[in-house]
């Protein structure tokens, strides 16, 4: 997502999703626009799934190598995230789905 105007955060969302979302590959859909002002967000687990389509679509003919694939990628991701959290001044908050109770 592109924001207009000059990069100044309010503040950063992570968004957490109970595990049945990915093994269904469902994301909520949550996009910075939303928000009255300007918002990081970083969902991981709609990241690796998102990953996992790329890598299967540019390694049609290698699948094995799909799987190590997302998890550098992944790796990369988390110490990137973590260096932007640690210099982040703004509130970050942390929004968790929780799993409905079927019966």
């Amino acid at each position: 997502v592109l924001m207009r105007g000059p990069l100044q955060p309010k503040g950063f969302v992570l968004i957490k999703t109970p595990g049945y979302c990915n093994s269904q590959l469902l994301a909520p859909m949550i996009s910075p626009e939303l928000c009255a002002k300007q918002m990081g967000l970083y969902h991981g687990d709609a990241a690796v799934l998102l990953r996992t389509e790329i890598a299967g679509i540019l390694l049609m003919k290698n699948p094995e190598s799909k799987n190590k694939v997302v998890e550098t990628a992944t790796k990369i991701a988390s110490s990137s995230l973590s260096a932007v959290l640690a210099d982040h001044k703004e509130p970050v908050y942390t929004v968790n789905f929780e799993a409905l109770n079927q019966k």
